[in-house]
C-alpha cells in the first residue's frame, strides 16, 4: 500500500472515542444516583472545622455540579468546569447562576494564580491511559491556585478497593438491566469497568470506564512536583485519619507554595 493510500485508509477508519467522552453521557447521573449532596455537605463542614474555606474555588470535574452549588450556596464565588455537556446541563439545572464551563482538565481555561481552592472530587482523577497526562492535570491545578492556595483531591484508597473489587454485577436502573464488570491490569495499573446498559430490545449503551491506581506515596511525590506540599490526608469525608488498610477514601489536602 502507497502512503497516500495507507493516509486514505486512515482518515476514512472512524476515530476511536476515549472511554470518559462516552462515559459521562445522559445515563451517568442514573448510574450513580446514590452520590448525594450529603458526602459534598460532610466535607465542607469537616474542612471548615480545620481551615476557613476560601473562594474563589474551582471544581475540576464538576460533573452535575453538586459541589459547585453547595459552595455558591456558601457564599463563596466557584466555577465548575467538565468534559461533558450532559453533566453540564444538570448542573445548569442547579441554579442557573451557577459559574460553569466545558473543558478538558488537561487544558484548564483559568488564569494562573487566581483560585484559592481546586477540588478533585469523587475519584475524577487518573484517567488517561498516559500517566504523563495525569500529572499535567496536577500542574495545570497547581498553577491556577494563589500562593498559599489549597488542593482538595479525593482518590480511592487502593489497598480496599482492589481487595473487595466485585468481578460482575447485575443491577436495574430506570428500568434497565445494568451490568459491570470490573478487573484491575497489573501491568498498567488500572482499574477497568466495562458497563451494559440492556432493554427488553438488547444492548442500548455500553462502554469501558478506567482509572490508574495511585498509592499515597505516589501522590505525595506528584504533588511535591507539581509545587504542592501534602499537609494531611483523610480516610472519610467527615475528616476522619487516614488508614491505609482501612479507610474507603484518600482526600489529600496540599498547599502550593509561596511565590518565589
Amino acid at each position: 500500500m502507497s502512503d497516500n493510500e495507507k493516509r486514505r485508509s486512515d482518515e476514512a477508519r472512524p476515530q476511536e472515542v476515549p472511554w470518559y467522552e462516552r462515559a459521562f453521557g445522559e445515563f451517568y447521573a442514573d448510574l450513580y444516583a446514590h452520590r448525594s449532596p450529603a458526602e459534598v455537605i460532610e466535607l465542607l463542614g469537616a474542612i471548615n472545622r480545620t481551615r476557613s474555606l476560601e473562594g474563589p474555588a474551582l471544581d475540576v470535574a464538576c460533573g452535575g455540579g453538586r459541589l459547585v452549588r453547595e459552595l455558591a450556596a456558601s457564599g463563596l464565588s466557584a466555577v465548575g468546569v467538565d468534559l461533558s455537556l450532559p453533566l453540564l446541563r444538570r448542573a445548569r439545572g442547579l441554579g442557573t447562576d451557577l459559574q460553569l464551563a466545558r473543558s478538558d482538565m488537561r487544558s484548564l481555561p483559568v488564569r494562573s494564580g487566581y483560585f484559592a481552592s481546586v477540588f478533585f472530587l469523587f475519584t475524577s482523577f487518573g484517567y488517561f491511559d498516559d500517566p504523563s497526562e495525569d500529572e499535567a492535570v496536577l500542574q495545570g491545578a497547581a498553577r491556577a491556585l494563589r500562593p498559599g492556595g489549597w488542593l482538595v483531591l479525593d482518590f480511592l484508597n487502593p489497598r480496599p478497593t482492589l481487595a473487595g473489587l466485585v468481578a460482575d454485577s447485575i443491577r436495574e436502573v430506570r428500568g434497565m438491566e445494568v451490568r459491570e464488570r470490573r478487573r484491575y491490569v497489573a501491568e498498567t495499573r488500572q482499574i477497568k469497568k466495562s458497563v451494559e446498559v440492556r432493554d427488553a430490545d438488547g444492548i442500548q449503551l455500553e462502554y469501558e470506564e478506567s482509572v490508574r491506581v495511585y498509592d499515597h506515596s505516589e501522590f505525595v511525590a506528584l504533588f511535591s512536583r507539581a509545587g504542592l506540599r501534602l499537609a494531611q490526608t483523610w480516610g472519610e469525608y467527615g475528616g476522619e485519619g487516614f488508614d491505609a488498610e482501612h479507610s474507603p477514601r484518600m482526600i489529600f489536602h496540599a498547599q502550593k507554595g509561596p511565590a518565589t
